[in-house]
């Protein structure tokens, strides 16, 4: 079994909430996962002094558990890539769990200046060689969503080879594919893999009515259960069981169409006729 809590989004330089990031590294002193992992977005506009700045909170993180992370779309604008990986790590990166039979591979989904995303054959084939072995665990993550997550807007940002990526993780058994990027909580699942997005941890740029999130994960082959939790107060909400390969609980997401059908906005008296 491997505990792992995903946190994406945090916004450092714009609309980033202090108070949030610190009850998060409260929670994680409290409660040390096996691993971190962070899909994209620490900062807002890959600026040099929004990493400096961002610097003492990534280095907090690392000293609580091992932590991974891949750069968003936010990251790399600006030509941020290059103090990314100066500062913060490679695009791409692998974090072997050998007592707990898992890994965890990071891949770079983002382009400078881009709001969506693209992974390209050579990143496909170095997922194939690193992620077709016999650990019981394996999780892959990035910042787009290859699924796009109802209640987050009309704007595509998706992967462009999005298919490939989820016919790769059915195909090798990815049993988890965590993703950021549109500040949403929620969940597919296409057997054997569950889809996972994080809304934003620690900033303001929430959607609607939405609250900011983090995941707490717990894997077990084929088990899994997925906490969402508010760094506000850091309430727990369950997100998803499964046990031994059956999905039991899936929290749906209903918000926006059950706006729509309340609202009748298709139902204009004056469009009726007599």
């Amino acid at each position: 079994m491997v505990e792992i809590v995903q946190i994406s989004d945090l916004h450092f330089g714009s609309e980033f909430c202090e108070e949030r990031m610190s009850n998060v590294i409260q929670y994680l002193e409290q409660n040390v996962p096996d691993a971190i992992v962070c899909t994209g977005d620490l900062t807002h506009k890959g600026r040099l002094e929004q990493y400096y700045e961002f610097l003492p909170y990534y280095e907090k993180l690392k000293n609580i558990a091992p932590l991974i992370c891949v750069p968003g779309n936010h990251d790399v604008k600006n030509s941020g890539i290059v103090l990314y990986e100066r500062l913060i790590g490679p695009r791409r990166s692998i974090l072997t769990l050998d007592d707990k039979e898992t890994i965890i591979v990071g891949i770079c989904s983002a382009k400078d200046d881009l709001s969506d995303g693209e992974i390209g054959d050579e990143q496909l084939e170095w997922m194939v060689r690193h992620l077709s072995g016999s650990h019981q665990n394996k999780v892959l993550i990035l910042h787009h969503h290859l699924i796009a997550p109802p209640y987050a807007g009309r704007k595509f940002t998706m992967v462009h080879d999005a298919g490939e990526v989820i016919e790769f993780a059915l195909h090798f058994n990815i049993q988890l594919v965590l993703m950021g990027h549109r500040h949403i909580s929620h969940a597919y699942v296409m057997e054997p893999s569950t889809f996972l997005y994080c809304g934003t941890t620690t900033s303001m740029k929430v959607r609607a009515d939405e609250t900011p999130s983090f995941n707490k994960i717990t894997l077990d082959r084929d088990n899994l259960e997925i906490l969402v939790i508010n760094p506000v107060d850091l309430s727990e909400q369950l997100q998803l069981r499964r046990k031994n390969g059956r999905t039991e609980f899936i929290k749906q997401r209903t918000t926006r169409i059950e706006h729509i059908i309340e609202s009748g906005i298709y139902n204009d008296s004056s469009l009726k006729i007599d």
